[in-house]
């Protein structure tokens, strides 16, 4: 069960760490690229720490059930930030940040 929610956090981590590298590479996209680079740092960090609380949920759970469900939890919680991205995609249309 950790296999697959590590391959499904996978990809997740490797675009907040190029949503950080293209803040930083192209600094004049953005009205403030710190700002970006702290949005892909802390959605980084969102990821790792629900990995890794996840982790511990499913080691500590004996019964089926509980693990399933702690697992649908899990995919729940990584979709918050796309839906987030899509309504600062429909507020603003130039310079996002």
């Amino acid at each position: 069960m950790n296999l697959g929610m590590h391959s499904i956090l996978l990809p997740e981590v490797k675009a907040s760490l190029n949503m950080m590298k293209f803040a930083l590479n192209h600094p004049e996209r953005f009205h403030g690229w710190k700002r970006a680079a702290m949005c892909g740092f802390m959605r980084f960090l969102l990821m790792v720490t629900i990995e890794i609380v996840q982790s511990f949920r499913i080691i500590g759970r004996c019964d089926v059930m509980l693990v399933v469900t702690g697992f649908v939890s899990f995919t729940a919680l990584i979709e918050v930030d796309y839906l987030l991205s899509l309504r600062l995609e429909v507020t603003y249309r130039s310079k996002r940040l």
